[in-house]
């Protein structure tokens, strides 16, 4: 398996985590494939599973089926919230804490941005292309600098940059067990 390769690769017994996604739920074989995960986990060759990027119903199936999560790997930032309601709760009720990637919107949240023109387009990667959608999702430009001068005064109050204090908004949420900057 590929498990046993990554073992052999890595020259130790167990895997620490393995984080699991899956692109396409109109294909059901999501839970089947972290059973057997699990099957792993439980012979010892995995010490923990998780998830990325998965809705609540999907996870809440995988949850129901007793596949223990550890984890949930996903976009969160002050720009995207989208985890924090149901999806939170969920986790809070199994335990499962999430590890966040996007909290500084793929450096949108900086200081580099503070009182900057809306970026033409093309942008540079389909990473700022992304973000660049959360912005205006958010609500555009226009808002978006306003909260960067709010993320600006409250970092120098503290002596850091908005990308720090961007990072520290998302660890101080419910479930956050750390940020992927």
């Amino acid at each position: 398996s590929i498990v046993d390769q990554s073992l052999r690769r890595l020259k130790t017994e167990r895997i620490d985590l393995v984080q699991f996604h899956w692109w396409d739920y109109a294909q059901p074989r999501y839970v089947e494939a972290m059973a057997w995960l699990d099957e792993l986990r439980r012979e010892g060759k995995v010490r923990n599973l998780g998830t990325t990027n998965f809705d609540t119903p999907r996870l809440a199936e995988i949850l129901a089926a007793g596949i223990p999560l550890v984890s949930q790997q996903l976009q969160y930032s002050v720009l995207d919230q989208r985890p924090a309601d149901r999806l939170a709760a969920l986790a809070a009720r199994n335990g499962v804490g999430f590890l966040c990637y996007g909290s500084v919107a793929g450096g949108f949240l900086s200081d580099r941005w503070l009182g900057a023109a809306e970026p033409a387009t093309p942008l540079e990667n389909r990473s700022l292309v992304k973000y660049k959608l959360i912005i205006d999702d958010f609500g555009g430009w226009d808002l978006f600098q306003q909260l960067l001068r709010a993320l600006k005064t409250a970092g120098d109050r503290h002596g850091v940059d908005i990308a720090t204090i961007a990072s520290a908004w998302v660890l101080e949420q419910p479930q956050v067990a750390a940020v992927i900057v």
